[in-house]
């Protein structure tokens, strides 16, 4: 792949970038310390049989039923615990990682800023993690591809919405479409606010304990974890996830891939790679 700008490339030489470029960030060395957050014994084979990861020993820091088998996410205790349980190893801590969503990603972040290992800055994590900002960052560089989406404030009235039904109507933080609503109608969104007020607490004092890590903008900041995002629904077209990394300031492409959605459903249904 040439040193140009992707986006610049005609679709014959889109075709002829490689699937995955070899990989140029360092690899840990046989025989570091490892340590995973939502660790589990099922994911064991799959990490050991990375090939760049080969050699090196993988251990469990916090399991995934620690991370999410509450009422509340405990993010403050959860990172103190976890400092606990590498002080007490007695050998090299090299590196602390994750395969899950949140709280993993962030409290990785966390725990490795606070230890000096490698690590994804938090700032960029809730950068793309906060739906909210995530779009509004998504607007300053594609700015004609973007949905139209407002903030919303789910225990203020609802005429703050302006935008036309349907859209869709969902916390800034969540996962698994979790409080994710499609609004119809008048009906639809009471429903939707009365689900969303009962129920956002799980996860808005979590995330507002990782939001203050980070000195957000003054116009994302008052966006907090309590916070809902409405956007247009998008239609047609297909879904596809680019998939890459980036270190020390440059961005390595991995792949495409597809994602399906049940006949006839905004429900994910399975991924396809390589890309149709």
């Amino acid at each position: 792949m040439t040193s140009r700008n992707v986006d610049t490339l005609t679709h014959e030489e889109r075709l002829d970038i490689p699937e995955r470029d070899q990989p140029v960030s360092p690899a840990p060395t046989p025989g570091e310390n490892l340590f995973v957050i939502g660790f589990n014994e099922f994911h064991r084979p799959l990490l050991e049989a990375v090939t760049e990861t080969q050699g090196c020993n993988f251990h469990p820091l916090l399991r995934q039923e620690e991370l999410l088998n509450s009422e509340r996410i405990p993010i403050r205790q959860l990172v103190q615990e976890a400092h606990r349980r590498l002080d007490e190893f007695e050998g090299s801590v090299d590196g602390v990682c994750t395969y899950w969503d949140f709280p993993a990603s962030c409290i990785v972040s966390i725990v490795a800023e606070e230890r000096g290992l490698p690590h994804v800055p938090i700032e960029a994590i809730l950068r793309c993690e906060h739906k909210y900002w995530s779009r509004v960052e998504q607007q300053k560089v594609i700015p004609n591809h973007v949905p139209r989406f407002v903030a919303v404030d789910p225990f203020a009235e609802p005429e703050q919405i302006e935008l036309d039904f349907p859209f869709w109507l969902k916390p800034v933080k969540s996962f698994n479409s979790y409080l994710g609503f499609y609004i119809g109608g008048p009906e639809d969104l009471e429903y939707a606010i009365g689900r969303i007020r009962a129920e956002i607490g799980h996860l808005a004092e979590a995330f507002n304990d990782v939001l203050a890590h980070v000195d957000m903008p003054p116009e994302i900041a008052a966006v907090d974890g309590w916070h809902c995002i409405a956007e247009e629904i998008v239609s047609g077209g297909r879904q596809c996830t680019i998939e890459g990394y980036e270190y020390a300031g440059e961005m390595h492409f991995l792949g495409v891939i597809d994602s399906h959605r049940h006949p006839g459903k905004s429900t994910f249904s399975h991924y396809q790679y390589p890309s149709t």
